[in-house]
Parts: C-alpha cells; structure tokens; sequence
C-alpha cells in the first residue's frame, strides 16, 4: 500500500466519521421534534387545565427518563465507535510510519551501496 494510498484511506475514515456525526445530529433533532410536538399536542388537548398539567407533568417524565436512556446508550455506542476509529487510525499510522522507515532504509542503503563503487 502506498502512502498516497494510505492518506487516502485515511481521509476517506474522517469523511465517514462527519457523516455519523450528522446522522446524530439528525436523530436528536427528530427526538426533539418529537418532544415538542409531543407537548403541543397535550397542550391543545380538549381536557381542563389541571388534567392536561397532570398529562403533561407526567409525559415529561416520561420522556425525559427515555431520553436519558436513548441519550446514555448514544453515547455509549458513540465512545465505542470513536476507540474502533482511533485504533484503526493509531494503526494506519504505524504502517504508514514502518512503510516510510522501510523507503528511508532502501534510500540509505543504496547510498551506501553507491559510496562504495565510487
């Protein structure tokens, strides 16, 4: 693998990394949404006043415990996902580092190869 080969390889792990970056961004924005739109609908409800407070106070909870968990288990696969990339990065770069060393070695002992003919 070349290292032109190997930066691209890298740059292609970035792009995909914004791309699960803005697939989150959207699925929070879709469960915000659905908080909001949530709560309009329960406002507008024809029930009293106290029973649509109650309905309310009681979909919030609700809601704000799923959202933790929804929030929690994100989190959780999105630290995972981000040590899975970093090790494959930390890894390209030490091949990308053995493969450089490698050309430098074959340039250094050609050199030598070509002092000693002189």
């Amino acid at each position: 693998m070349s290292l032109k080969e190997i930066i691209e390889e890298n740059k292609k792990k970035k792009q995909k990394v914004v791309r699960k970056k803005a697939a989150r961004n959207i699925a929070l924005g879709a469960v915000a949404g659905t908080i909001v739109g949530g709560a309009m609908g329960v406002l507008f409800a024809p029930k009293s006043g106290r029973e649509t407070r109650e309905a309310l106070a009681d979909g919030v909870k609700d809601l704000t415990g799923k959202a933790k968990v929804k929030f929690e288990d994100a989190k959780e696969k999105l630290d995972e996902a981000s040590e899975k990339i970093m090790d494959k990065i930390k890894r390209s770069e030490e091949k990308m580092e053995e493969k450089v060393e490698c050309i430098l070695g074959k340039d250094i002992v050609s050199e030598e190869d070509e002092g000693k003919n002189d």
